[in-house]
C-alpha cells in the first residue's frame, strides 16, 4: 500500500469535496432567498420535510482514494466518401498504361504472344466491320461512341507495335463491345 502524506491527502479530500458539490467545514451556506412578495392569500402551513445535504465522508488515516469514474469517449465518425461517377465511354481521354509486376505477370511464350496478336487483330477487325455495317443516321452520342471506337483501335494498333499486347487486347476488346452495342440500336 502506498503511503501519502499529510498535505497531498488533504488536497485529493479539498478536490473530491470541490468536485462533488459537497459543501466543506469551512464552506457557509447561503441562506434561502426570501420571496420578494408574501402570498395574499394564506395557506395552513404544512410541514415537508426538505432532503438535507448528506455530510461529506470523513477520510480515515489509511484509507485508499479512489478515482472517480471518467465518461466513455464517443467514438468518432468516419468522414463519408464521395462517390465519383466513372467516366462515360464517350470521353477521348487515352488509357492510362499499367506498371507491369514482375510478380504478377509471368513473361508469355511465344506462343502464347501470337494467340494473342491474333486475338487483337480479330477484336479490331470485328469492331471495324460493325462500325462499317452501320446504314443509320447518328445523333450526337452515337457520333461520339464512333469517335471513342475509333480511338480505341488506333490506341490498341500503336500498343500491338509497342509489344504491349495484353493493353492491345483490352483496348481491342472495348472498341469491339462499343461497336456491337452501337449495332444493337
Amino acid at each position: 500500500m502506498m503511503k501519502v502524506g499529510k498535505p497531498a491527502l488533504a488536497a485529493v479530500v479539498a478536490l473530491v469535496l470541490f468536485a462533488t458539490g459537497c459543501e466543506g467545514p469551512f464552506k457557509k451556506k447561503k441562506p434561502a432567498p426570501q420571496p420578494s412578495i408574501p402570498p395574499t392569500i394564506q395557506k395552513p402551513k404544512v410541514d415537508i420535510p426538505q432532503p438535507q445535504p448528506t455530510p461529506p465522508p470523513q477520510p480515515k488515516a489509511d484509507a485508499t482514494i479512489q478515482p472517480t469514474p471518467q465518461p466513455k469517449p464517443t467514438p468518432k465518425r468516419r468522414p463519408t466518401k464521395k462517390v465519383v461517377p466513372p467516366p462515360s465511354p464517350t470521353e477521348t481521354t487515352p488509357e492510362p498504361k499499367p506498371t507491369p509486376d514482375a510478380s504478377i505477370n509471368a513473361p508469355m511464350t511465344n506462343q502464347q504472344a501470337d494467340r494473342q496478336r491474333q486475338q487483337t487483330s480479330s477484336l479490331i477487325g470485328a469492331a471495324e466491320n460493325n462500325l462499317s455495317n452501320i446504314h443509320r443516321s447518328l445523333n450526337v452520342d452515337e457520333q461520339n461512341m464512333v469517335a471513342q471506337i475509333r480511338n480505341y483501335i488506333s490506341q490498341s494498333r500503336k500498343a500491338m507495335t509497342d509489344g504491349d499486347l495484353e493493353r492491345a487486347y483490352n483496348l481491342a476488346n472495348k472498341a469491339n463491345l462499343l461497336s456491337s452495342e452501337l449495332m444493337k440500336d
